[in-house]
């Protein structure tokens, strides 16, 4: 148990700063009965994992959980486009964005 602040606490203090609110959080935690866990995500927690915790197994959600950040953020500047009324940023009037696609990265435009 943390001695201050529970990861509830933790995670409403995420929830409410709109500076960080963007940045997904996995938990662990020693607490692994069901009510705990769904306080969690209901909290905001986009994924959670007891302790004592699998390395490869936090690996493996860490890596979905950027995959699934990385389409929301593809979408919100889609979506940005389309209420702007421009054209679709992976049209070939955007160029960054056809590179970004072709290599497998995308252009910097916000946190990760």
């Amino acid at each position: 148990m943390m001695p201050r602040l529970d990861g509830f606490a933790v995670l409403e203090r995420h929830r409410n700063d709109p500076a960080i609110r963007h940045i997904p959080v996995i938990m662990i935690s020693a607490l692994d009965d069901m009510a705990s866990i769904v306080r969690c995500i209901d909290a905001g927690a986009v994924d959670y994992l007891p302790k004592p915790f699998d390395p490869v197994l936090l690996k493996a959600r860490l890596g979905a959980c950027m995959e699934a950040k990385r389409l929301r953020d593809a979408e919100g500047e889609l979506r940005a486009w389309v209420t702007l009324g421009r054209r679709s940023p992976t049209s070939a009037s955007n160029p960054s964005w056809s590179r970004a696609s072709c290599s497998g990265s995308r252009p910097v435009s916000g946190s990760v």
